[in-house]
């Protein structure tokens, strides 16, 4: 079907109706401000945000890399997108379709089958990033994949150790439930982060252990004063 009567939308919400039979889809990237797609397939988010790709779009790497930067083709560029949700659509990878949102400030990829964090570099307004129910089991290198995000869920994924979040000095709110984390010393640099106001960490193994929650409150706790 074709959404060609509406030149000026702003809003798409899709709910068990993939994008891809928008015969016009693609149209909407310069006005569109939020789109919401919910239980509906979208395997390869490049094909559906990036249509007509070329070797500059192939050649966007993952994360930053030191020395090497690859021009974005401005053509593709999903100008005044926002707000963008993804959840339950069947998604296995994040890919290249990620470098063209430049003015996203919410993410919500929760409920796919997400096993790594890339391609986020170049989001560089975003502050909310939903990951959770994925497949998760890492978190090495966000510094080089995320920029100043504020507010960051990756509850109910695999995850067993924080390293690489110590560098995420932006970061506000923090969701990491329902995971694998088995040392409590493991949270400690998360509990130093010098904005973080809440962290919940529920269900991980560490939680069993007796008073975790006033040990996780003493980390937040230097030379008398809280920190965070």
């Amino acid at each position: 079907f074709s959404l060609s009567m509406f030149s000026n939308l702003k809003s798409l919400h899709l709910d068990q109706c993939p994008p891809s039979t928008i015969q016009d889809f693609f149209s909407l990237k310069s006005h569109l401000h939020t789109l919401i797609v919910i239980n509906s397939g979208v395997t390869d988010m490049d094909k559906l945000f990036v249509p007509f790709q070329d070797k500059a779009v192939r050649n966007l790497k993952p994360m930053v890399i030191p020395g090497i930067s690859v021009p974005i083709p401005q053509k593709y560029v999903w100008t005044s997108l926002v707000k963008l949700r993804l959840s339950n659509c069947g998604i296995v990878m994040m890919d290249q379709a990620l470098h063209f949102f430049p003015n996203l400030e919410y993410l919500d990829l929760s409920h796919n089958f997400i096993s790594r964090i890339i391609h986020l570099h170049d989001c560089v307004s975003l502050q909310y990033l939903n990951l959770s129910h994925n497949r998760i089991k890492t978190l090495a290198n966000m510094d080089r994949v995320l920029g100043s995000i504020t507010n960051f869920c990756i509850s109910y994924n695999e995850i067993s150790s924080l390293l690489g979040m110590d560098k995420m000095l932006s970061l506000e709110q923090f969701d990491v439930q329902f995971n694998q984390i088995s040392d409590y010393s493991d949270i400690r640099s998360v509990c130093r982060l010098p904005c973080l106001e809440s962290i919940w960490l529920h269900g991980n193994p560490f939680t069993q252990m007796e008073e975790y929650r006033l040990r996780v409150y003493d980390e937040f706790i230097l030379d008398g004063s809280i920190m965070g």
